[in-house]
Parts: structure tokens; sequence; C-alpha cells
């Protein structure tokens, strides 16, 4: 699975995700539910009301993006916790993800975001709404316009791999 990392402010982040819902038809879905509630879904930059004195600071965040393009409404799995109770998982491998950390001494976001490419769902990916659900093409097609999100947004960090690697804008 390629990540592509990432550094951004709460207003370069803010402006990333407003990048993201304006140039992508999507939801944005938490990962994991809390214990014993429903997943939240956002429509919406300001439904996501992420800021660094938030949960991203004190514990992270992961969401996943599903694009109305590129994949059916995904399901959610059902997950028993051994202290009783449950909590919802989203799953697909055409979803995003994206995992999100806060830093305690500054108010630096640190992020990445990770998806399955085509050969590695189909030789891998296990769960609900498989590789036959995806379509690759319009998935391609997010990521181009995920990195152009990332970069136009400050200045990404690191990349996991050179061959996902977003160029840096020029001014």
């Amino acid at each position: 699975m390629p990540w592509i990392e990432f550094e951004k402010s709460e207003n370069e982040l803010e402006e990333m995700f407003t990048q993201i819902f304006e140039s992508l038809e999507c939801v944005i879905f938490e990962a994991y539910s809390i214990p014993n509630f429903e997943i939240e879904e956002f429509d919406s930059v300001e439904s996501l009301n992420i800021n660094a004195g938030s949960l991203i600071k004190s514990h992270g965040t992961q969401l996943s993006i599903w694009c109305f393009s590129v994949m059916p409404r995904p399901r959610f799995r059902n997950i028993e916790l051994r202290e009783g109770g449950s909590r919802q998982a989203v799953d697909g491998c055409g979803l995003f993800n994206i995992l999100l950390e806060g830093s305690s001494e500054s108010s630096t976001i640190f992020g990445k975001i990770g998806y399955f490419t085509e050969s590695a769902a189909k030789n891998k990916y296990t769960g609900l709404n498989g590789p036959e659900l995806v379509n690759w093409e319009n998935h391609k097609q997010a990521v181009k316009l995920l990195k152009k999100a990332i970069v136009q947004t400050g200045q990404p960090a690191n990349k996991s791999s050179k061959k996902d690697a977003p160029k840096r804008a020029s001014s």
C-alpha cells in the first residue's frame, strides 16, 4: 500500500480537505467508530471540525475517503470487543485511508494518505467491498487529485515511495 506523508498547519490541513471535497465527489468516514456507536460520516470541511487541539493532538485520527465514482458505498463490519460491546469499521479496497497525528510541541499536524493499488488489492485484499467493485481508472484519477491537494496546501513530508512522490508545486 503506497503512503503519501505530509506535515500541515491547521489552516493548511483545512485547505487540503477543502480541495479534496471540491475536487472529488466524496464522503469521509471515521475508519473505526467509537465503541458502541455507529461510524460518523462527514460531507464537508465544517463537519470534520479538525483542529490541532482536538482528537488529533491527543490521540490521532483515522479517516477513510469514499469517492462515489470509485466504488459503491462501502459496507461496515462489526468488531466485537473483548470488554463487551462492539465497534464498526469501514471496509473497502477502493477507499483512501488518512492517518493524522498532532505534535505536542507545536500546532503541526502530521499525516499520511494510503491506498491499495489494483494489483495489491487483487492479490492481498480479503475484506468486504473487494477489488471487483472498484473502478480502477477512476481510482487512479482520485490518487492524482489527492496528491495535488497535498502539494498545493504546503510542503509534503518525505514519501514512502519515490514513484508516488508528488512533485513540489512551482509558484
